[in-house]
């Protein structure tokens, strides 16, 4: 067993620690480490900056120090609490939760990171393993943060998904091949907290909205006493062509219930009692409403009864086309993008390398 490293009593040692901890893994840069943007800013060449398939496969996806300190800040209370991240990828979360136990005094923080790829899990300290299996032995923990993998449904490898989806079945929420990981990460998570925890995401947008979410919404709903949606600001997440919302649940008794919304301004400025009341809409399962300002939901609120509108239901029924998913031919690059163009075509056919079109010339139907 690998021997647990003793961390200093002395509070100022403490932090030291912590911060070395956090220039070793990327998130406090030394200039070796750098590269200069075309702003004149550095950033850390991680693996979480790179585009390439591994990412893709296990849905890597890099959250900004900033962000994850402003949700650890949100959701650690307590020296004494204990603190997964369970998809920890390079420890991010968990830097930025020792630096906030550090803060608050604690002599032996207890946080505790798991990912399935081994470069990762040494980078970060955690353990190496599949969550999914690594969960049905797993204690209760006080707070719960991180940003679970954002892996679609049809690179969701079979043996995790059985094992994720049986879980869920025994927790009494119905799943679908559909799902990305995100979704059962989120589902179990919520059953790992003890009955006064925490927990903060990073989740894909599409939580407010995907049809095979409606129980997971239903279950945060039912499970915490408040349910606080944070829609980043423009710039929070760059390079992310995932849209994403920052998640956190809690059962503290303080303050309004139910759906709520804050501010990225006021959960990175810690003014965490600046939410909005945000309840789900009787006649929309979904929680698109939360794109709207404050006032704009409440505008509608009142004047939504009064308009007499019948739901698109009762006059039919909306269904996904053939998705294929075949990037390499739906996908053009800039050169063919302008072949295309120039030569006023159609292209029906495409190698994988995107150089080769054949074209289908335009025929005008008669009138």
């Amino acid at each position: 067993m690998k021997k647990m490293r003793r961390y200093p009593e002395n509070q100022k040692a403490r932090r030291a620690l912590i911060l070395k901890d956090g220039e070793q893994l990327g998130f406090f840069p030394s200039a070796s480490q750098t590269i200069p943007s075309a702003a004149g800013q550095a950033h850390y060449v991680g693996r979480y900056h790179q585009n390439g398939a591994v990412e893709k496969t296990l849905g890597a996806v890099y959250t900004p120090p900033r962000v994850a300190a402003a949700l650890t800040r949100w959701a650690v209370r307590s020296a004494a609490d204990r603190i997964l991240d369970p998809a920890c990828g390079e420890g991010v979360f968990l830097a930025a939760a020792r630096t906030r136990l550090a803060d608050l005094g604690a002599r032996k923080p207890c946080c505790v990171g798991v990912d399935i790829d081994p470069k990762a899990a040494e980078a970060a300290g955690a353990i190496c393993e599949d969550f999914f299996v690594w969960f049905r032995a797993a204690p209760k923990f006080d707070v719960i943060v991180g940003n679970p993998p954002f892996v679609r449904s049809h690179l969701f490898a079979e043996k995790s998904r059985a094992i994720a989806f049986a879980e869920m079945v025994r927790l009494g929420i119905k799943p679908s091949r559909l799902m990305s990981t995100w979704s059962p990460f989120l589902a179990l998570c919520s059953h790992l907290l003890t009955e006064e925890g925490r927990l903060a995401f990073v989740i894909p947008e599409e939580l407010l909205h995907v049809g095979y979410a409606e129980d997971l919404r239903r279950l945060l709903l039912e499970r915490f006493r408040k349910v606080i949606v944070c829609l980043p600001s423009q710039g929070v997440f760059p390079k992310v062509q995932q849209a994403v919302v920052m998640l956190m649940c809690d059962n503290t008794a303080k303050g309004p219930a139910g759906l709520l919304t804050i501010d990225y301004a006021d959960l990175e400025a810690g003014d965490f009692d600046a939410v909005s009341s945000a309840l789900p809409w009787s006649w929309n399962s979904k929680w698109t409403h939360l794109f709207l300002a404050p006032k704009e939901r409440h505008l509608l609120d009142e004047w939504w009864p009064r308009l007499g509108w019948s739901p698109f239901s009762d006059y039919g029924r909306v269904e996904v086309g053939v998705v294929t998913g075949d990037n390499d031919f739906f996908i053009l690059n800039q050169k063919p993008t302008s072949v295309v163009f120039a030569s006023r075509g159609m292209p029906c056919r495409a190698s994988k390398s995107a150089t080769h079109f054949s074209f289908a010339r335009r025929v005008k139907c008669p009138a």
